[in-house]
């Protein structure tokens, strides 16, 4: 299916099931080259508020992320996450560089809301930025909480399955996230399979899931290729006591942006 018949079909939520992230296509790069922000990334407050930011965009290349214009990291490759990046709660700029053409090409620039005492996956995942909220609210004694992010856009669609055993979420398309999944601690082995054929695409290893943590499983890759193959990262948290007044923050993920597209690369 062609990416922009993909894209299309995610502009509503799908139910209750998962979420299908709504993709802001008429606003690859937001008008917002005067806006003001307050916040910024370095200051301290009573309640900050945390981004982790994971690069699942093969095509991007090696990034610059900046945060209200200044530089958060550098030198960021494919196929890794930051640790957590304390930020003010408010209006974030996040502005992302990748060299090109020889000098910082901007491929994204626009403004999210960030709720205070939240964490956030960023996730970069070409054609999208995908920001994400995690659920830390309290956990169940003995459970921990389990969710995918599917951001490879050559995998139409997945299935989340225990090794040779049931599946667990089906039919996941790119840019779905599942619902959390509370589940019992112990160590298992997930595999990503094709719907209707059952062919094992990814295998994801030794999952740990340990009581009172929160886990981010982030599929991304390049389906049989050996520099760049399907694969998934697994992110973790901690749960805590749900803020007073904090704005919620379901409201904050329910956005992607397009990433502009980059100019040819010349030899």
């Amino acid at each position: 299916m062609p990416l922009e018949d993909r894209l299309a079909r995610m502009l509503t939520v799908t139910g209750s099931r998962r979420s299908s992230l709504r993709w802001g296509l008429g606003a690859a790069i937001l008008g917002i080259t005067t806006a003001r922000p307050k916040a910024t990334a370095s200051a301290q407050t009573a309640a900050p508020s945390r981004i982790r930011v994971v690069h699942a965009g093969p095509e991007l290349g090696t990034v610059e992320v900046l945060f209200n214009s200044a530089k958060v990291l550098d030198q960021f490759a494919y196929g890794t996450n930051s640790d957590w990046l304390e930020v003010n709660p408010g209006a974030i700029r996040i502005t992302i560089h990748t060299d090109a053409t020889g000098f910082d090409y901007v491929v994204f620039d626009a403004i999210a809301a960030v709720a205070a005492a939240e964490d956030y996956e960023l996730i970069l995942a070409t054609p999208v930025i995908v920001p994400i909220p995690v659920d830390r609210s309290p956990l169940a004694e003995g459970r921990g909480r389990i969710r995918v992010i599917q951001t490879s856009v050559q995998v139409p669609a997945v299935d989340i399955a225990k090794q040779s055993g049931d599946v667990l979420i089906d039919h996941l398309e790119f840019g779905e996230i599942s619902n959390w999944l509370d589940v019992p601690a112990g160590t298992f082995t997930l595999e990503v399979r094709v719907p209707d054929t059952g062919q094992v695409v990814a295998t994801i290893p030794d999952v740990t899931v340990e009581a009172g943590i929160i886990y981010d499983i982030v599929v991304y890759g390049l389906p049989g290729s050996q520099v760049m193959p399907l694969t998934a990262a697994v992110l973790t948290d901690t749960p805590h006591a749900p803020m007073p007044n904090a704005t919620p923050s379901a409201q904050v993920g329910e956005a992607a942006w397009v990433v502009r597209p980059m100019p040819p690369r010349h030899a």
